[in-house]
């Protein structure tokens, strides 16, 4: 079933009332609006940094479930019925294909990399974050 454009448009609009009024009117809307751009233009190297930071949290929690839910050769064929290529330690089942990944037992300096890569990034988020609500 396809959906039309003049069924989303309206959709969209109720949306956007809603917000509207929920935030309190749209002067207080546009007031938040203001502020957070005022924010932006105060303190854009942070703002930046909450970015790279937020992308790193992504990059860290991928790896991370990835050496967890990684399964050897052996696991792949008792799971899947899929036997891995030859050379590979690992894979990780994605949209019915495996791409080749580690296990812990193999690379355990790699997953504490990892772990440690996430929670540097989430420990530099939050630290991010509160310094700029802060300023608010």
């Amino acid at each position: 079933m396809d959906v039309v454009l003049p069924f989303v448009l309206p959709l969209l609009v109720a949306v956007a009332v809603v917000a509207i009024v929920v935030a309190g009117g749209r002067g207080a809307a546009i007031d938040k609006w203001r502020h957070f751009c005022s924010s932006v233009r105060a303190r854009p190297l942070a703002w930046v940094l909450l970015g790279a930071s937020a992308n790193c949290c992504f990059v860290g929690f991928f790896w991370v479930v990835n050496f967890l839910v990684a399964d050897t050769p052996t696991e792949a064929l008792s799971k899947w019925h899929i036997a891995l290529p030859d050379g590979w330690e690992a894979g990780v089942m994605n949209h019915g294909e495996y791409f080749r990944w580690y296990t812990i037992s193999g690379h355990p300096y790699l997953f504490t990399g990892a772990l440690l890569w996430l929670g540097g990034a989430v420990s530099a988020f939050a630290y991010l974050h509160k310094h700029l609500r802060l300023d608010t």
